[in-house]
């Protein structure tokens, strides 16, 4: 996925369905998204 900054910069980003990481005192860990939109894989 290619993104455009309003300065016109380019950004190239992954919406990746993976997610770990600690929020405050809850920590999340495995596979994150919608299940209609995931690829099969």
């Amino acid at each position: 996925n290619v993104l455009v900054t309003n300065e016109g910069h380019i950004k190239i980003v992954d919406f990746g369905l993976a997610a770990e990481g600690v929020f405050g005192k809850k920590k999340i860990k495995g596979a994150k998204g919608t299940l209609p939109f995931m690829a099969p894989e």
